[in-house]
């Protein structure tokens, strides 16, 4: 154990990242997540650097990637898949930018209607 960084429970951890700690013991299960260490008895222990890497994969669920393609997208090689993920990723969300934009351009045409129907 590298004493030159500042290592936080899981639940620290969690608290930090505004996550539970079984998300934290599913990623560390599936290896999408490791703690920087695990003691003798099985604790895990983060590092503040790794709430970084925590962001990231939040931000990956955000846009509909399932863990399986995020533990795929952070390994440091596939650069070819890892662009078309991106590629792809980026398609459904402008397709979902522009269907929240038409509604919110309806909701903005009926407030016009219901403004002008009672004046």
């Amino acid at each position: 154990m590298k004493s030159s960084k500042k290592l936080m429970t899981t639940g620290e951890f969690a608290d930090l990242c505004d996550v539970k700690k079984q998300t934290l013991f599913h990623y560390d299960d599936i290896g999408l997540l490791e703690p920087e260490y695990k003691n003798e008895n099985g604790y895990r222990y983060y590092t503040i650097q790794q709430a970084e890497a925590y962001s990231m994969i939040d931000m990956l669920k955000e846009i509909g990637m399932s863990l399986a393609e995020i533990k795929d997208f952070l390994q440091p090689k596939n650069t070819k898949k890892i662009t078309d993920l991106l590629t792809e990723k980026e398609k459904l969300v402008d397709i979902k930018i522009r269907k929240m934009e038409r509604i919110q351009h309806l909701i903005k045409n009926q407030k016009n209607k219901l403004k002008r129907h009672h004046s």
